[in-house]
């Protein structure tokens, strides 16, 4: 584990934001946070599985990435309240609502090293959570 604190760059690098962007692109999630201080967008990739508290009820005959996309959607414009990143590497954001978005460290899908990232597309800062909670930090400008 590096010196740096997880949670402390997560929550600089995230700031007093609101989701301002949701969307699938090449299959993954993102979301797109805005900073309402400085306007600064920060993106998260979510590489691995996740989940909407509380969850919500959607139709069997929808595919997979419809309801990835039906509940991103439920996010959008909600301000972030707190943000937690735990010692295995789950991500834990919770929105003014009392809505949370889990994003899991350790996917059940071998194949994904990086089950989620924080990227900054100013200052080029990023966050990547390995598989298992190693996390890689990328300094800004």
């Amino acid at each position: 584990m590096s010196s740096i604190d997880v949670n402390e760059f997560a929550r600089k690098m995230i700031g007093n934001s609101f989701v301002y962007k949701v969307g699938l692109e090449s299959g993954f999630p993102f979301i797109i946070f805005l900073n309402s201080e400085n306007d600064e967008r920060v993106s998260l990739r979510i590489n691995g599985d996740f989940r909407l508290l509380p969850e919500l009820v959607l139709p069997n005959n929808l595919s997979a990435d419809h309801k990835e996309y039906i509940m991103l959607l439920e996010l959008h414009v909600e301000a972030i309240e707190s943000l937690i990143c735990a010692d295995n590497g789950d991500l834990t954001i919770t929105f003014e609502s009392g809505r949370q978005l889990w994003v899991e460290g350790f996917p059940n899908d071998s194949g994904i090293y990086e089950p989620w990232l924080l990227f900054n597309t100013g200052n080029q800062a990023q966050l990547i959570c390995q598989r298992g909670g190693d996390y890689a930090f990328v300094q800004g400008n």
